[in-house]
């Protein structure tokens, strides 16, 4: 092997080891929908309206984006259903906004993730020039499931702006510092979220699961059912049914029954699931009804009380 062939060879290696490592060390998102949004409530942060927001808003949508998250403007949306977006809001006026613009049924309008940035930006003057500082938080919450994600503090950043630098003046030197810490802190959420959004990786690819799902949460009730056959139908949704991840809280009697079952499942594989659970249990298809509502509950009713029908075996329901 001549010089050059050599050369060429270690080069392809090179770049082998180099594309495994960035692969192995810049996981994605995979299209996890998630919004961006200002808790601004505190009078000392900073407001949404505010140029350092912008700034630092575009910086983390930026961030999201190009790692594979479907990225929705909070302003969009409501521009889409005709609502004015406000400064300082509590977060629970966030929380509002996204689940009644998931309840439009518009799937381009719904997060599965939310992501709140909370900004505090001051300036001091020292006589002879400005000491400002700012600080930057953000936490991640799963819309689905009402569960917090994670969060992270970058920490404060003091810089020098020039003498009695006050108005347009100290928003520019602030919104300057202010978007990089939105770049640190937007690498740390991502990774925080797509580490959740893989979950124990390594388990559930050992069960040929897809590590790329958060887990859902769902509130699953049976109406009209005898003991007997709920207890046969949880147990096949805990034992035959793939992505199972935990079930607790059980409630209730024959008359209704309510039942939280956690899964890697998304809402429209877990809706033909449980159709193909009754269907392979024996019962006629018009015996049961199987309702969706909110992505996070599920109403199985008996319609009549006929017995079921011998069915065959439950296969494994993917």
């Amino acid at each position: 092997m001549n010089y050059l062939t050599k050369s060429f060879a270690l080069c392809l290696m090179l770049a082998s080891i180099i594309g495994c490592a960035t692969a192995a060390t810049a996981p994605s998102g995979r299209g996890i929908p998630i919004v961006v949004m200002s808790e601004d409530s505190d009078p000392n942060s900073v407001k949404r309206s505010s140029d350092i927001f912008r700034r630092v808003i575009t910086e983390l949508q930026d961030m999201m984006q190009r790692y594979d998250y479907l990225v929705l403007d909070e302003e969009f949306i409501a521009g889409k259903l005709g609502w004015e977006v406000r400064d300082r809001r509590p977060k629970t006026e966030l929380v509002q906004f996204v689940d009644l613009a998931i309840k439009s049924g518009d799937a381009t309008l719904s997060p599965r993730a939310m992501v709140v940035v909370k900004i505090r930006a001051a300036a001091k003057n020292m006589g002879f020039g400005t000491k400002a500082q700012v600080r930057i938080t953000g936490d991640i919450y799963d819309i689905d499931s009402n569960a917090y994600l994670g969060g992270w503090e970058v920490p404060v950043k003091e810089f020098p702006a020039p003498r009695d630098c006050s108005g347009i003046c100290i928003t520019e030197v602030v919104g300057n510092n202010a978007r990089d810490l939105a770049t640190t802190l937007g690498d740390v959420l991502r990774k925080k979220l797509t580490y959740t959004a893989r979950g124990d990786a390594g388990q559930r690819l050992s069960k040929g699961r897809d590590d790329k799902q958060l887990v859902n949460r769902y509130l699953i009730k049976f109406k009209n059912f005898s003991l007997t056959e709920i207890l046969s139908l949880t147990e096949v949704l805990e034992t035959e049914f793939d992505d199972y991840v935990q079930a607790r809280s059980p409630e209730g009697d024959s008359a209704v029954f309510k039942y939280n079952y956690e899964s890697y499942k998304r809402p429209n594989n877990m809706f033909r699931s449980l159709n193909r659970l009754l269907l392979a249990a024996g019962y006629p298809e018009d015996q049961f009804k199987v309702m969706l509502r909110d992505r996070r509950e599920f109403f199985i009713d008996k319609l009549y009380d006929a017995p079921p029908r011998p069915g065959k075996d439950v296969p494994r329901l993917r």
